[in-house]
């Protein structure tokens, strides 16, 4: 048995929140990810993630947020402690220990968070955000040893981001998102299940942190993902209606493809999910 998460949210005014994360704080709890697909209905995890500047904040953090002019802008700030344990590369890196010590390695490096969310309506939402890697508490060389190690290796010191998120006729979601935080992008299409309609889902994209789908937070069918930077492309169906049912089963089907980015080689595999949901 694990702890997966321990938040605390205080309201702090009218239109404002304060959160705190003990364990397992993500981007998502800071500010809207905007993702038209959660991981239990994405086949690899491509589109249930957003863009990779908000997606790789992680760990304990203190997050603050406001909405302006009746929700029409909200921005946000937080901080978060960074996941101990990765290997040097596209999903790590390596930050200057806090009193000048040797290097620690990191899955998911500490990283400041600020976004600004515009929601022009109900049907529509766009956000911009810019993301900070550092060795807080280092100091200025640990910020430098921070930016000298991610610039070659892993996360950008300094990450930028945007995403939008459209509703398209009765039910049906479209998203898009980028990132020069490791260079991800990404257009999804989604609508879930209706009844006796099935749901469906396309996504294209390119994920920096293809390699790792399923560690850490993230839940993908396939866990030994592709080489990171590989552009994906899936097809699936969404059977199975969860909400208004204590006991439901979803089951999740398609087509992932996948192209090496070393070699430009396609590679096609038919993908299987299944969740069942149990409410006492």
């Amino acid at each position: 048995m694990t702890l997966d998460k321990v938040t605390y949210r205080r309201r702090a005014g009218a239109d404002a929140w304060a959160k705190a994360s003990i364990v397992g704080g993500e981007g998502a709890d800071c500010a809207p990810a905007l993702n038209p697909l959660s991981e239990g209905d994405s086949l690899t995890g491509l589109g249930a993630r957003g863009a990779r500047t908000l997606a790789r904040c992680r760990g304990a953090s203190v997050c603050v947020s406001r909405e302006f002019g009746d929700g029409l802008v909200g921005a946000a700030v937080g901080a978060f402690g960074g996941v101990p344990g990765g290997v040097s590369g596209a999903s790590g890196g390596v930050v200057s220990g806090a009193s000048g010590g040797s290097p620690r390695r990191y899955r998911y490096p500490p990283r400041a968070i600020a976004q600004v969310t515009v929601r022009p309506g109900t049907r529509a939402a766009a956000s911009l955000s810019a993301s900070l890697d550092g060795g807080f508490g280092g100091g200025a060389h640990g910020m430098r040893m921070a930016s000298d190690e991610l610039g070659r290796g892993g996360s950008a010191a300094l990450g930028l981001g945007a995403q939008a998120l459209f509703a398209v006729g009765e039910r049906a979601l479209v998203a898009g998102w980028a990132s020069s935080d490791g260079g991800d992008w990404g257009v999804a299409a989604t609508a879930p299940p209706r009844g006796a309609s099935p749901g469906w889902g396309v996504v294209v994209g390119r994920d920096a942190d293809a390699g790792t789908a399923g560690e850490g937070g993230g839940g993908g069918a396939i866990r030994e993902g592709p080489r990171p930077g590989a552009l994906r492309c899936e097809a699936f169906a969404r059977l199975g209606e969860r909400s208004g049912r204590a006991n439901a089963r979803a089951v999740t089907a398609g087509v992932v493809a996948t192209r090496d980015p070393g070699t430009g080689r396609w590679d096609a595999a038919l993908a299987f999910k299944t969740r069942w949901t149990i409410r006492a």
